[in-house]
Parts: structure tokens; C-alpha cells; sequence
């Protein structure tokens, strides 16, 4: 009977368990996402996720188990902390037996806010790699940072601010940037002559985004007779906050030049429909920038976290400004339509650096190395060492 665990030369393939900290799309889920696309062409993959928009897409790659439990990061009080730190410990129990069980080589975590799997690990002795993705700003999340650098075999680092943030950890530190799926080389059409310039801002509608911003910088450009539009892409997931920014809209009289869009399932389009992507706040690593800069639409983005990381410093791949600013984003938007071939250069060169450093592919390949070396080393303990650049790799 053939067996389709092994190979056509007969070896057995290695089994890794990839917990999954959340199912709804949004962007370290989607890399998780797109790591299992990659790896199950070379390894057998339980995936511990939970119910969610993307469960379904995770179903076709290997085998579905319960979600492990997390913990919170963000605003939590100390008696959910506790709730949930209690709960990590029977849960990583439960883990470890199921990777003796399934006989699984390696723990692949997308998040830090993922403690039983890699507890599990431990326990079970093999090794685990842990991505860091979110921003080590609260209190939380520093001392996450430190229990993955001293208990996990690598931590993935997702930007170079976050590999400063690990310090010096026992474990290894991977430098190795997300990337996206390249699309084509796109062919934009120019703004017609007259036509209003088109604003875009694709993310999750809350507090956080700082959307409002947009809407102030948008008022600052009809104020300055400069024609433009805004578009809003994203879930309203803070119902509060949507009702001031419509507020904020009707107060300024732009309801007949702004779209609340909602979630949609058309991103690229929206994008290549655009004449810019605004980004007035982020803390790590924004996929829709990728995006934007692979469709070729210029960016205007706040400097903040590990946004210089993606768009550079020197200003030919993408707009920086200072954040809460949102004259100086109206000024950069105001670049595009009085600077001759401004646009034009961002385009090619946004597309140039994704190309150049932000190739999925290339992270993948990566991460697959470091899985490989971890069980090659398998039994034998996680070396200190410096962040593992690869830049120009």
C-alpha cells in the first residue's frame, strides 16, 4: 500500500505542527498562510488553527487540529493574563503528547502571543522556531520577547527594529522579512488630465489605523483647490470610531469625495485604481505597502516602526512623514500632482524594491533552511548567536 507520508525515494517526509494564532485575514495570519502553501511541498503539516474566515484555506494543506490558546498583548487586565497563563500550561501538555504522537519534527509559531506550542516543544524535545511580528511596545510584549528568546530554538524577526528588540536571547535570531506573491508587472494607465486625484487607505478600521488622518489631510488639499478623493478599505471594527470619522467627514464637507468601502475581496484593484496609498500610522511591518509598491502605486506613509524598513530612506521608493502630521501628508500628496514624473519613479521604484527584498519566495526558502538546520541539530542545544542578516541574500 502506498504510503503518502513518504517520499518517492521511500524516506519518510518530516511532520512540523504550525499553530496559527487567529483565522481572520489579516496579515501575520496571511504569511502563516502562504508558509503552508510553501512548506507542504516539502513537509507533512498539522495546523492548529482556530474558526475563522481562513480555516477553509488552511483545510487543503495538512491536517486541522484544535487552536492553541494565546495570550493577550494588548490592553489586557492582570486577571486575564492570569486566566490565560493558566491555561497555557494543561494546553501545552495536550501539544506535546500530540507531537510524540504524530511523531512531529518541528513547531513552526506565526506569533510570541503563542506560549503553549512552544512550551510544548520543550517538553517534547524537539525544536521550535517562533516568528516575531508584532510591535514589542507594551510591557506584555517585552516580556514575551524575552520568555521566546530564551526558550524558543529561533526567533523569526520580521524587521531589524524587532531583532534590536530581542536583544541578546539565548535562541537564534533570523532576520528574514515577510514578503508577498509577486502579481505582474502592472500597466497603469495616467491620470487623466483633470481628473481628481485618487486617494486610497486599505486596512482594519479602528483607532489604530488612524484614518482620521486621512480625512484631515484630505480636507487640507479641497481647502488648498486641489482636487482629490478618499477611499476607505477595510472592516469597520470599531463601530465607535466609524461613526467620528463620518462625523469627522459631514463636518468637513467631504461626503460626496469620500467612500467607505468596507472589507473587500478586490484589494489589487482598489490599488491599481489609485493614485496613491496613504498609511497615517503602523508599528510593524504593513503587507499593504508590498502591495502597493508590486502594483506600482506610490506610497505616503507615516515613519513609524518598521515602515522605513519596507519603503527605505532615500525617498525613491515611497513618501515618508512625520506621524500625526496631516499637513505634511497633504504635502506629500501634493508632491504627486505638481511634480512631473514623481509619480512615475515611485511606481518603478516601489516595484523594484519589492522585487528586490520582498519576494515571498525568497523568504520561504528561508525559513525552510532554518527548519532544516534546527532538526539537522536536532537533541542538540540552540547555540547563542547575532542576528542572522539576509539582506542581498
Amino acid at each position: 500500500m502506498h504510503d503518502p507520508a513518504r517520499t518517492t525515494t521511500g524516506t519518510r517526509r518530516a511532520t512540523l505542527l504550525m499553530p496559527v494564532h487567529s483565522a481572520k485575514p489579516a496579515g501575520a495570519q496571511l504569511v502563516a498562510l502562504g508558509q503552508a502553501q510553501a512548506l507542504r511541498e516539502h513537509y507533512d503539516l498539522v495546523i492548529a488553527v482556530g474558526h475563522g474566515e481562513l480555516r477553509p484555506r488552511f483545510e487543503p494543506l495538512g491536517t486541522l487540529v484544535r487552536a492553541p490558546t494565546r495570550v493577550p498583548v494588548w490592553g489586557a487586565t492582570p486577571q486575564r493574563w492570569a486566566l490565560e497563563i493558566a491555561r497555557a500550561a494543561p494546553d501545552a501538555l495536550r501539544l506535546a503528547a500530540m507531537i510524540r504522537r504524530r511523531r512531529i519534527g518541528a513547531v513552526v509559531a506565526n506569533s510570541t502571543v503563542l506560549v503553549a506550542p512552544v512550551l510544548a516543544a520543550r517538553l517534547a524535545g524537539v525544536p521550535v522556531l517562533v516568528h516575531a511580528q508584532e510591535a514589542p511596545k507594551s510591557s506584555a510584549a517585552r516580556r514575551l520577547y524575552r520568555f521566546h528568546g530564551a526558550v524558543a530554538d529561533t526567533v523569526v524577526a520580521i524587521s531589524p527594529g524587532i531583532a534590536e528588540a530581542l536583544g541578546d536571547p539565548r535562541a537564534r535570531v533570523l532576520l528574514n522579512p515577510v514578503g508577498i506573491p509577486l502579481p505582474p508587472r502592472p500597466e497603469r494607465a495616467p491620470r487623466a488630465e483633470g481628473a481628481p486625484l485618487r486617494i486610497v487607505v486599505v486596512g482594519t478600521i479602528d483607532r489604530h489605523k488612524r484614518q482620521d488622518l486621512a480625512v484631515s489631510a484630505l480636507a487640507a488639499l479641497v481647502a488648498d483647490h486641489v482636487d482629490a478623493t478618499l477611499e476607505l478599505v477595510g472592516l469597520e471594527a470599531d463601530p465607535a470610531y466609524v461613526a467620528e470619522l463620518r462625523a469627522q467627514v459631514a463636518a468637513a464637507g467631504l461626503g460626496e469625495r469620500v467612500t467607505f468601502a468596507g472589507q473587500r475581496s478586490d484589494v489589487d484593484q482598489r490599488l491599481l485604481a489609485s493614485d496613491a496609498l496613504l498609511l497615517p500610522a503602523g508599528e510593524v511591518t504593513p503587507l499593504v505597502l508590498m502591495e502597493a509598491m508590486a502594483h506600482g502605486t506610490p506610497v505616503i506613509a507615516a515613519r513609524m516602526g518598521s515602515i522605513a524598513d519596507v519603503v527605505g530612506e532615500d525617498g525613491r521608493c515611497g513618501l515618508l512623514i512625520a506621524p500625526d502630521d496631516p499637513a505634511a501628508m497633504a504635502g506629500a500628496v501634493r508632491r504627486l500632482a505638481d511634480e512631473p514624473g514623481l509619480a512615475a519613479a515611485l511606481s518603478e521604484q516601489g516595484r523594484v524594491r519589492v522585487e528586490q527584498h520582498f519576494d515571498e519566495a525568497r523568504s520561504h526558502e528561508r525559513l525552510r533552511e532554518e527548519i532544516e538546520l534546527l532538526m539537522a541539530a536536532r537533541g542538540h542545544a540552540a547555540g547563542r548567536g547575532e542576528a542572522l542578516s539576509v539582506e542581498g541574500a
